[in-house]
């Protein structure tokens, strides 16, 4: 019997704990019905005016190219996902991607005959002299 009468107090006290939080965290009213941005007035004064038009003067305005890529050869616009950059500089698709579709300028064979003969120098063995 004093266990549960124990328990219901506990209860009793938890519950009522919980009722003053969220009496505590709600708000009773809105502080406004109209949104925010609808409140906000651009104010300029003529300071911030002034220094516009000194910023637009002094500043240059250049186009920008168009941001899309294409490929070289046949004008395909081509995503982030689907272009390859070639050694000569320029992107292509995937039907152009390898250097004898496209017509490359880059010279292949002098690049890798280079690297090969640094990564393999030649070895001479000593020759036999006459005795």
């Amino acid at each position: 019997m004093k266990m549960e009468n124990f328990v219901r107090r506990m209860e009793e006290e938890i519950r009522g704990e919980d009722d003053v939080k969220k009496e505590e965290l709600s708000c009773p009213e809105p502080i406004s019905n109209t949104p925010l941005h609808k409140k906000r007035k651009m104010v300029i004064s003529p300071c911030n005016l002034q220094r516009r038009k000194c910023v637009a003067e002094n500043s240059t305005i250049e186009k920008k190219e168009s941001t899309f890529m294409s490929c070289r050869k046949c004008g395909k616009k081509l995503k982030l996902t689907n272009n390859y950059n070639c050694r000569c500089g320029n992107t292509y698709c995937i039907m152009h991607r390898f250097h004898d579709q496209h017509g490359c300028t880059f010279d292949y064979k002098t690049i890798a005959m280079a690297k090969l003969s640094a990564q393999n120098p030649r070895v001479m063995g000593k020759k036999i002299g006459e005795p």
